[in-house]
């Protein structure tokens, strides 16, 4: 390139994203007329949809040999493959992959902070070395639980409650979970304001001396009011203030209310902590006897696998070995098993902090142990005795073949967890959830697919509908990487009093779905609302055309976040979108 005096000149270069997810570095070295300039670009390369999980579980005889290959990863971008192999004494919960997900978590409604900061707050390095995993940092570790923490603090009202996303509807159900919470973090050395506690205290006190919510917008209030009461009183058992004379009312008057197992369970361990252990092993061994009666929808944020893997932590949290546990271990990994057969396995933030509570428990306690011969990555390892052996693996180590030979007295068992990003697009469906996304020009005429200007603006709508009810459902539509989202709520409202799309005037959008939070973030717009059978939501905000090039539109997505094999994806039309030059 040669410049004249005071010229200049623009160069463009095209570039294309390969397989791969991660950070590219652009390095440009220019030289000329005694002087030479270097400067170094960061250029994210992200994925336009998100990860899958797929779990395989398979026990071992002993002097048999488990074989595994990279079947389980078919279809998925090598590079982005990672796997686990967790080798255990007994039955298999995918605990390792739950505490991952968890703490990868994006979103943070007041029962995912919860979650994820439990999640934190499990993973100290101790505990990570005897689950085999990697833990957090000590920093990190803090930093991650001052962050749930600050956030539920945001969270909570007056009456010591707390909402849900904000606004003014509070959630009790989720009160005593996070009273709990806050107590094992402060036991643990963290820091946690004692204002902030001792409001979820006195209002747990209170609401069991007056005999507790009335959960009237629920269906199953009897269950709801009979679950929240039992676990206030578990929670404040641990601190010796739970009043025993309205747990025993509790016990002889209403455990016929409980639907499920759990409420049972917590209510026996705190009639045990305050001293009537009789009553205690009676509505302990209720609960493990109790076949659920859960209904399609509870509104306590929990499931039947969910439920299961509480009571059996729970259980061994408190040092109970209480007849039936084992068999109810192993149905739950039968149910998990028969979960993860499918392909990809999906769990709730709930369910996954249960299972990692529980994989915490089967990790360090029991006497059974195992040893036997690893082949993995072109090397092999004796295993020396333990009850737990987690090896991670990437695709290569998979394609070249692992196996497992046991040496032990009894079957032992594996699970093999793999997530990546898939080579190709979710697939449509509109099964469960319908959700169709348009492009729209600011007047509200359709956008005609086509090459968008550099600062073209266009407005997303997306059409939502629930084949069934979902209170709490979660919308996600990603962007293309060359576009910007912009909040359609910082605009004039002036703008678009005129402007209808869908059969919805923009000015009145407010109308047209039940949200209870709205994000817009660099990547993506995220929606949590309230779904009805037969009756759309629509959303909407707009995307600006900023960066020159060709992208990759994803699909977008919903999904009901406590039941979350009930998912949609719509199609992405069109499959790619181009901006050009001004």
């Amino acid at each position: 390139l040669s410049l004249a005096p005071e010229a200049r000149d623009t160069l463009s270069f095209a570039l294309e994203a390969t397989e791969g997810v991660g950070v590219g570095l652009l390095t440009l070295r220019v030289t000329g007329g005694g002087h030479e300039v270097n400067r170094e670009f960061d250029l994210p390369v992200r994925p336009a949809w998100g990860s899958v999980a797929r779990s395989r579980a398979q026990s071992v005889a002993p002097g048999a040999t488990l074989s595994l290959d990279a079947a389980l990863a078919e279809g998925l971008m090598p590079a982005t493959v990672s796997a686990r192999l967790t080798l255990a004494a007994q039955p298999p919960v995918p605990f390792a992959q739950a505490l991952h997900d968890l703490l990868e978590y994006p979103y943070g409604c007041a029962e995912q902070t919860l979650s994820r900061g439990h999640a934190a707050l499990l993973l100290d390095q101790d505990t990570a070395a005897g689950l085999g995993v990697t833990g957090l940092a000590q920093d990190e570790r803090r930093r991650r639980l001052e962050a749930s923490i600050s956030r539920l603090a945001a969270l909570q009202a007056d009456s010591g409650h707390f909402l849900m996303w904000g606004g003014s509807d509070t959630s009790p159900i989720l009160t005593p979970a996070i009273a709990g919470f806050l107590l094992s973090a402060r036991d643990a050395g963290f820091a946690v304001p004692d204002a902030m506690l001792q409001k979820s205290l006195e209002r747990l006190n209170e609401d069991l001396l007056s005999g507790g919510l009335p959960f009237y917008a629920y269906d199953h209030s009897d269950h709801l009011r009979f679950a929240y009461q039992a676990h206030a009183g578990l929670v404040l058992a641990r601190l010796n203030r739970a009043p025993l004379g309205t747990l025993r009312v509790l016990h002889d008057n209403q455990r016929k209310n409980s639907l499920t197992g759990l409420p049972l369970v917590q209510l026996g361990l705190a009639l045990s902590l305050q001293g009537d252990v009789a009553r205690g092993d009676v509505a302990i061994r209720e609960g493990l006897a109790k076949q659920s009666q859960r209904p399609r929808w509870l509104g306590d944020y929990g499931s039947d696998v969910s439920d299961q893997a509480l009571v059996l932590a729970l259980l061994r949290e408190h040092g109970r070995d209480a007849p039936g546990q084992d068999q109810k271990l192993l149905a739950l990994s039968r149910d998990l098993q028969a979960r993860g057969s499918g392909s990809p396995a999906w769990y709730s933030t709930r369910e996954q902090i249960a299972l990692a509570r529980l994989g915490k428990q089967l990790a360090l306690d029991g006497e059974r142990t195992f040893s036997g011969t690893l082949v993995a990555g072109g090397e092999t390892v004796a295993l020396t005795p333990d009850r737990l052996h987690v090896r991670s693996l990437d695709h290569d180590a998979l394609a070249a073949g692992v196996r497992f030979t046991a040496m032990s007295e009894a079957p032992v068992f594996g699970i093999l967890d793999v997530a990546g990003i898939p080579r190709r697009p979710p697939a449509f469906d509109d099964s469960a959830i319908s959700i169709v996304r348009s492009w729209h020009n600011p007047d509200g005429s359709e956008w005609k697919p086509g090459p968008l200007r550099e600062g073209q603006v266009l407005v997303a709508a997306l059409r939502i509908e629930a084949r069934e009810a979902m209170p709490d459902a979660l919308v996600v539509d990603r962007l293309a990487a060359g576009l910007e989202i912009e909040n359609l709520n910082l605009s004039d409202p002036e703008q678009w009093s005129g402007v209808t799309i869908n059969g919805i005037t923009l000015s009145e959008r407010g109308f047209a779905a039940e949200l209870a939070h709205e994000e817009y973030r660099d990547d993506r717009y995220v929606a949590a609302l309230k779904l009805y059978p037969g009756q759309a939501a629509h959303l909407f905000y707009l995307v600006r055309a900023v960066t020159p090039g060709t992208y990759a539109l994803p699909p977008p997505q919903a999904e009901d976040m406590y039941r979350p094999e009930l998912r949609g994806t719509g199609r992405a039309s069109p499959a790619t979108v181009t901006v050009g030059t001004r």
